[in-house]
This record gives structure tokens, sequence and C-alpha cells, in this order.
């Protein structure tokens, strides 16, 4: 008995040398995509399917241009969120956590976040231009945006996110501290909680993601 069990030891040993002396394999490449969320619609004629995108809005960014959904270029990812200068807790932890973001592609021009201001009234040209510099923010391809509340609340539908004003004093205005990943169709790849950490990284792991797979 004991000398079978020494056999089976010896085999055991002799097994993990072998394995360990076996030269590693390179893991396949991933070719797993994003999914395209939101609606999509089916032409039967052509056999093409037209995916939801997020378009239609005309916006001023902090160094006054005039921007439309037709500049977000079609060879960037980008990154959409919604907050204000004002707001006392969510927003400036959804900007650190965005700055996470920011620092990690700012040297990629393949990668562009999109920050829109729900309180435009307070929230002028110079007010983000000055909130830019007070938060350290110096990511050229990270852009802040004014414009026309109605226009803005109609972005924020068109990402499938809420925003409004409630017109109270207690509550105000009102937005998700979701963030949203657009590829350069401007089709939904993404949601992810900007108040997470681990949704945050999991936004980055996404975005090289989508940059990998689909060439930005």
């Amino acid at each position: 008995m004991c000398d079978t069990m020494k056999l089976a030891r010896l085999l055991l040993f002799g097994s993990i040398i072998l394995n360990a002396c076996q030269p590693q394999r390179p893991s396949a490449p991933e070719t797993h995509a994003l999914p395209i969320l939101g609606e999509k619609e089916y032409n039967p004629q052509t056999g093409d399917t037209a995916f939801y995108s997020v378009k239609g809005f005309r916006l001023q960014d902090s160094n006054g241009k005039q921007n439309t959904d037709n500049d977000l270029a079609t060879d960037r990812v980008h990154v959409l969120s919604f907050f204000f200068t004002r707001c006392p807790r969510v927003c400036p932890a959804l900007n650190s956590h965005l700055k996470t973001v920011s620092d990690r592609f700012e040297d990629d021009n393949s990668v562009a976040l999109h920050s829109i201001s729900i309180d435009p009234e307070y929230d002028t040209q110079d007010e983000l231009t000055d909130y830019k510099s007070r938060t350290g923010i110096v990511n050229a391809n990270w852009s802040f945006y004014t414009g026309e509340k109605r226009a803005i609340f109609d972005l924020a539908k068109n990402c499938k996110l809420k925003a409004f004003d409630t017109g109270s004093d207690y509550t105000g205005l009102v937005h998700e501290p979701h963030v949203v990943l657009l590829d350069g169709q401007k089709r939904i790849r993404g949601y992810y909680n900007g108040l997470e950490k681990q949704s945050i990284q999991h936004l980055i792991a996404d975005i090289e993601r989508l940059k990998r797979i689909e060439g930005y």
C-alpha cells in the first residue's frame, strides 16, 4: 500500500514538472465587442440594421465654439456626462473619478470627454473655464459645455439619462451621475456609475477594449 502511494506521488510530481516545462501558449486575441445599446431597426429590403445613435444637439464649449453632434469625430471614442459647477457633492465626486479617465488617456487623441452643465444660467463660458482651472483639468480632449437649457435636457434624454430642473428651492437641478460611452458613430456602448471607482475602472477597460477591437 505504501509503495502504491509513493508511486502515485512520483507520477503526480512528474506530471507537475512536465507541465511547468511546457512553453506557455499565447492567449487568444479578444474578439468579443461591446454591445450596441438602444433601439434598432432592421431593413428587410437591404438586410441592414440601423442602430440608435445620439444626435441633434447644439452646445457651446468653454472656448466659445459652437458644437453640434456632427462635431463628435468619427475617429474617436466619446465619454459624455452631465454636471453643474455649483453641485455640492455628486458632481465633485463624479468629475474627480472622470479625472482618472482623463489622466489615463490624456495624450490619446482618440478619446474625448464631454461634460455638459445643466445649469447654463450660472455656468457660462467664463465660469466653465474657471472651473477647469480650479479643478486642475488640463486635458485638451476634455471639453465642458453650456447652452440652452432645453437643448441640454433633450441631449440627456437622447442619451437615455435623466436631467431636469424641478423648479424647487429644495431639490432644484437633478441629474443622474451615470456616464455614457459612445463610439465614433455616436452609438451607445455602455453606462457607468460615475460615483463608483470600480465602475470607472470598468469604463477605462471598455474604452481600451473598444479602441482595440474597432480600431480607434
